[in-house]
């Protein structure tokens, strides 16, 4: 009866002692979850106390990492879009810069992004079209080195309303020295329109997302 008394007192002390240090399966779990893209991996913890459940060191830790590394990859953040459109495939403007990572990029005349480090990004566009007309049809395209390579909207618009909201994400690579910008147009001369401007809708951010 000793015998099973201290073996059960030693199975008490240690699960007691792995709960101790922190090796519980809602913290491993708790810290991989991140939202965004996956940032480079953290280095993997330290090995765990031997006897310990075995398990070596809390890898959950490169889930925090991963976070910091979603914000590391951030290039650029604006907040004002504007523009006047036409017939003529015509560029948006942007302002209102929030994040400004100058590795990664510089900008001409305020609507061309050149990407300076190689490798594969991703853009996230959010605006509001307004002025449009019932029965006209308009076009977003992403525009590389002066052609357009990536059409991310065709909106036919059949509402009695005047607008339309846009929500794009595309991904485009640059050698190192690409121009990007986004540009609208409609299919009628006598169809104009803009972007409404409001911080609302708006928005543009680049991050980077890895080599080529």
């Amino acid at each position: 009866m000793a015998d099973n008394r201290s073996y059960a007192i030693g199975i008490i002390a240690i699960i007691l002692g792995a709960s101790g240090l922190g090796l519980g399966a809602f913290s491993v779990v708790n810290f991989q979850i991140v939202e965004g893209p996956q940032g480079v991996p953290g280095e993997d913890g330290q090995d765990g106390v031997d006897g310990q459940n075995g398990i070596d060191g809390i890898n959950g830790t490169d889930g925090i990492d991963g976070i910091n590394g979603t914000l590391d990859n951030l290039v650029a953040i604006w907040e004002s879009l504007s523009g006047s459109f036409g017939y003529d495939s015509m560029p948006i403007y942007v302002d209102d810069i929030r994040v400004n990572n100058s590795e990664y990029f510089y900008l001409q005349a305020d609507s061309q992004v050149c990407l300076t480090r190689s490798g594969w990004y991703r853009f996230t566009i959010m605006f509001l079209w307004t002025g449009l007309n019932t029965g006209g049809l308009y076009r977003l395209s992403l525009n590389k080195n002066g052609f357009d390579t990536d059409f991310l909207e065709r909106h036919y618009h059949n509402g009695t309303d005047q607008f339309y909201v846009v929500n794009r994400v595309v991904y485009a690579s640059s050698d190192g020295d690409d121009i990007f910008r986004f540009t609208c147009e409609s299919d009628s001369p006598a169809d104009t329109f803009e972007i409404y401007s409001s911080q609302w809708y708006n928005k543009l951010v680049i991050e980077y997302v890895g080599e080529l």
